[in-house]
């Protein structure tokens, strides 16, 4: 008998197993007509369709089902974008891959919703849509343009509330204290956008990231970005020149994400052919780009809106579509009216906030005691207690000892620069070393990790968290 297996979606750690019959019943849920998803049939590439073939979708695909004389298949779509490839003279950044294909995509059920046994009957459908391109004929191409796109959107011109990574959280909530302490008490808000990339209308897309390329362009005249071959080096918007740098015209970059939103194939469970007309590609390379980039863009826009005394009583900042805002209450300023703006004008419908939760954004937990923000790692898993979420391998499994060793002080760097105080410091440390604790991690192994960090650090609070000697 034949079972479907995979990674929970935030938990990759723990699988889910599934029946087919009910894993296609998931699938055909999440890739249909109502989530953006339609049919279409590829005709014959004749001759006259080559001479004929536009730069976007061309005229190689249709929605209605052509006779079987002139119909297609999915090597006469390759064909089409050989031609198209040449044509736009993109082989000039990367080989266009002869043979390739498709790919079929694939759900990540989500733990919040096949978990717990009381939520799973009305929620195990709601699973998370990947459409990866590993076979996609561009990739080479893709795989430049996508990192082109999230530099770009991590170094934007325009004012927004972008953060490139989960480490920048916390030096955020001390800018929240040194600028909205003094003014007055403060209160914070977590939103989801909800519909962010299943949603997210493609010509909002195109307007957004064509604006913020124009703004890097009029502020200071770039014009291009140099991509690295390599993948520890990063890009640049400097013209590198030589053969290890790839060098990319904005014209071309803004072209290139444009087709690709209009051209997201994937094959359908049973053979045919789906293009995804509505969101952002879940799995493609330019998906974070283009994400970021488009929220960026509408939260400059609202900004423009948004009155002198609001912006010095508030902060806020994104990751992906989680959103995290702090503002200072107090009498002489109406919060609710301006919460209700931020709510509702500041991201395009039919994206809209949602309540993302209490206390935790990304990696970082804190909480808001006497006006002062403490914060933490965030740690799910309670000292002796089952875990919930697995990140780490036993301390058995078969991986080498300086893997696990630097996966442990990696670890606990984390902790150390996530800790608000002293006491934030002691409490975290301890959960984590417990849960190191719990996979086999001999004794004499965290006493020395946390003997270590004390040195480095010269913080004497590794010490004493030292001394508890955490045991599974």
């Amino acid at each position: 008998m034949n079972i479907v297996c995979g990674p929970l979606d935030k938990n990759p750690h723990e699988l889910w197993f599934a029946c087919p019959c009910l894993y296609k019943k998931a699938w055909s849920k999440v890739y249909c007509q109502a989530t953006g998803y339609g049919e279409v049939h590829p005709l014959k590439f004749t001759a006259n369709r080559r001479r004929t073939l536009s730069t976007r979708r061309g005229s190689i695909l249709q929605t209605e089902l052509p006779s079987a004389r002139s119909g297609g298949d999915e090597a006469d779509v390759m064909k089409a974008w050989a031609q198209l490839y040449k044509s736009k003279q993109w082989h000039r950044y990367a080989t266009f891959e002869k043979k390739s294909g498709l790919n079929i995509p694939y759900l990540l059920f989500k733990a919040k919703n096949v978990v717990d046994h009381s939520v799973r009957g009305a929620k195990w459908m709601k699973a998370r849509p990947i459409a990866p391109q590993t076979k996609h004929p561009m990739r080479r191409l893709f795989h430049l343009t996508g990192r082109a796109w999230s530099f770009i959107t991590s170094n934007l011109a325009s004012d927004n509330f972008v953060i490139k990574h989960g480490g920048q959280v916390t030096q955020f909530l001390r800018e929240v204290q040194d600028k909205l302490g003094p003014k007055g008490e403060i209160r914070c808000v977590i939103k989801d956008i909800e519909g962010c990339f299943p949603a997210m209308p493609k010509d909002v897309i195109r307007i957004a990231l064509r604006s913020e390329l124009h703004k890097l362009e009029a502020k200071y005249g770039y014009d291009g970005i140099s991509v690295p071959k390599q993948s520890t080096k990063s890009c640049s918007f400097a013209d590198k020149g030589g053969r290890n740098w790839v060098r990319i015209p904005f014209e071309d970059l803004a072209e290139i994400a444009e087709w690709a939103l209009d051209n997201t194939l994937v094959r359908g469970l049973d053979g045919q052919i789906l293009r995804q007309d509505l969101g952002i590609p879940m799995g493609d390379p330019h998906s974070p780009g283009f994400c970021i980039g488009t929220c960026a863009w509408m939260e400059h826009e609202w900004l423009q809106t948004v009155d002198a005394q609001s912006r010095s009583r508030f902060m806020a900042r994104r990751y992906m579509d989680d959103v995290l805002a702090f503002y200072a209450h107090g009498a002489d300023w109406d919060e609710a009216r301006f919460l209700e703006h931020l709510n509702t004008e500041c991201y395009l419908p039919p994206l809209k906030l949602e309540d993302g939760g209490d206390g935790t954004f990304l990696e970082t937990s804190f909480r808001i005691e006497d006006n002062a923000i403490r914060h933490w790692l965030k740690n799910v898993n309670s000292p002796g207690q089952p875990p919930t979420v697995w990140r780490y391998a036993h301390f058995d499994s078969h991986a080498d000892f300086t893997q696990k060793r630097a996966t442990l002080m990696a670890c606990l760097r984390k902790v150390h620069n996530m800790a608000s105080d002293a006491a934030m410091l002691r409490d975290s440390a301890a959960r984590k070393l417990f849960e190191f604790a719990a996979l086999g991690y001999p004794r004499k192994l965290l006493w020395t990790a946390c003997t270590t960090l004390g040195v480095a650090t010269r913080d004497p609070t590794w010490f004493r968290v030292r001394e508890a000697r955490p045991c599974a």
